[in-house]
C-alpha cells in the first residue's frame, strides 16, 4: 500500500465513445497522485484500443483485460482492479463519469486530518456531455454536510432525493477491506448494497465542500445496470434491500428512514410488472407499503418541492 495514492478503478465495456473523458478528468486532476485501473470487461468495439493510448502516454493509467476465469460484470471487474491497487485510497468511477479537476486533491486534503475509517463525500450534478461542467449547477442537498455519527447520514440521504452515486465517496484501503468487496451476484442496485456495508465499518461521515462528481445521464439504457428491465432485475432488487436493511439493523438497531423510503420506491417500481413479487415478498413490503401512506405522500411532495426548487 502506498501512502497519500489513490487508486482509480474503473470497470469499462464497449465505451470506447465516452471513457476519453472520464480519464481526461483524471488527467485534469489538481491531485496528481494516483493511479487508474481500468478493468475492460470484454469489450468488442475500440475500447481496448482507446485505453491503451492513454496509458501508453500517462504511465499512471494501467489497463487490465479481464481474464476469462474471472466472471463476467462490473462488480466482478472491480473487484479485480481492488485486487492489484497499490493506493491506501480508493476512488470508485464508472466509465462515463467525470470528477472535477479538484475532487480528489480537496477529499485528500481532508483524509490528512481524520481515521482511516472515516468516509469522504462530495457534491454531485449530473451532466450530458462535458461541455456543460464548467457552468454546472450543483443542487443544494441536506445531506451535503458532515456527520459524527453514519447513521445521521443515512437519514440525511433520504431527505435528499435518496441517493448518491459512488464516484462522490473517497474511502480509505482498509475501510474497504473491512466492508468486503462488490457483490457480483447482483444484478442491480450493487452500489446500494456495497456501500450499505461501507458505511457500517466507517467511523463518521466528512462531507468535502468544493469537491464534485460528475454522474452521466444519457448514455446507452441497456448498460445501465439500474434499468429495471427483467423478472430477475426485480427478484434481485427486492434481494438487495432485504441484504441492505439486515446489515444497517443489526448495526443501528432501528428500522431507519433510509430503508423505509427505499421499500417505497422499490414498491412503487415493481408493482405494476410484477406484482407477483408483491405477494411473494408480503413481509418484506407489508411495513412499508401498506402503511404510513400518508406520510409517503407527505415525503413525494416535499421530494416534488425540493427538486423544483
Amino acid at each position: 500500500m502506498v501512502k497519500n495514492l489513490v487508486s482509480i478503478i474503473i470497470p469499462v465495456f464497449n465505451r470506447a465513445g465516452v471513457i476519453p473523458d472520464t480519464i481526461n478528468s483524471l488527467i485534469n486532476q489538481s491531485y496528481t497522485q494516483w493511479e487508474c485501473i481500468v478493468v475492460d470487461d470484454g469489450s468488442i468495439d475500440s475500447t481496448v484500443e482507446v485505453v491503451s493510448a492513454f496509458a501508453k502516454a500517462d504511465k499512471r493509467i494501467k489497463l487490465l483485460e479481464r481474464p476469462s476465469h474471472v466472471g463476467k460484470g462490473a462488480n466482478a471487474c472491480r473487484n479485480l482492479g481492488f485486487s492489484i491497487a497499490k493506493g491506501s485510497y480508493v476512488q470508485w468511477l464508472d466509465s462515463d463519469d467525470a470528477l472535477h479537476e479538484d475532487k480528489l486533491r480537496i477529499q485528500m486534503e481532508a483524509a490528512h486530518l481524520n481515521d482511516k475509517f472515516t468516509l469522504f463525500t462530495a457534491a454531485w450534478g449530473s451532466f450530458e456531455s462535458t461541455g456543460e461542467l464548467a457552468g454546472l449547477e450543483i443542487i443544494t442537498r441536506l445531506v451535503y454536510n458532515s456527520f459524527p455519527h453514519v447513521d445521521d447520514f443515512l437519514e440525511s440521504i433520504s431527505s435528499s432525493y435518496g441517493f448518491l452515486p459512488p464516484h462522490v465517496y473517497l474511502m480509505h484501503k482498509d475501510l474497504v477491506q473491512e466492508a468486503g468487496g462488490w457483490n457480483d451476484k447482483l444484478s442491480i442496485n450493487q452500489d446500494g448494497e456495497f456501500m450499505s456495508r461501507v458505511f457500517v465499518k466507517s467511523s463518521q461521515v466528512v462531507y468535502c465542500d468544493g469537491s464534485i462528481a460528475y454522474y452521466r445521464n444519457n448514455t446507452d439504457d441497456l448498460q445501465r445496470t439500474s434499468v429495471l428491465n427483467s423478472h430477475g432485475k426485480a427478484v434481485d432488487l427486492i434481494k438487495s434491500w432485504k441484504m441492505i436493511e439486515k446489515v444497517l439493523n443489526i448495526r443501528y438497531k432501528k428500522q431507519l428512514n433510509y430503508v423505509f423510503t427505499a421499500k417505497q420506491l422499490v414498491y412503487d417500481r415493481i408493482k405494476s410488472d410484477f406484482p407477483e413479487l408483491i405477494a411473494e415478498n408480503k413481509e418484506f413490503f407489508e411495513s412499508t407499503a401498506f402503511k404510513q401512506r400518508h406520510w409517503l405522500g407527505n415525503y413525494f411532495r416535499r421530494l416534488k418541492q425540493f427538486i423544483n426548487g
